[in-house]
């Protein structure tokens, strides 16, 4: 029996509409729902937490719609805060599980 919480709730209560792009040749829009999540401190040993000067923005992507999300891959979402959509890239990969990919984006620098 499987006692995990079904992923459409989490979905709708916690998601935002997300549009990703990975990088060439897959480079097709994907709409998907993304959920923005807080990255735990790293703990070192005696207990102190260190935190980063800069904020990580973490997002749980789910698997069935994305079976890969290679570094630069660009997603536009809105902010944590809800708001206008924002353009993201992926610098990095936090961990991965049976229905989601978490990854860690950046703002995507503006144009000049």
């Amino acid at each position: 029996m499987d006692l995990r919480v079904p992923l459409a709730p989490i979905l709708s209560t916690f998601g935002v509409p997300a549009t990703v792009v990975r990088p060439a040749p897959d480079d097709a829009p994907i709409a998907t729902t993304g959920v923005w999540l807080s990255r735990a401190a790293e703990q070192f040993p005696g207990g102190a937490e260190i935190r980063r000067a800069q904020r990580d923005y973490l997002m749980a992507l789910p698997v069935a719609d994305l079976p890969t999300v290679p570094l630069l891959t660009r997603v536009a979402a809105p902010d944590i805060g809800g708001g206008p959509v924002l353009s993201w890239i992926v610098d990095g990969f936090d961990r991965l599980d049976a229905e989601f990919r978490y990854v860690i984006l950046v703002p995507e620098p503006a144009l000049s």
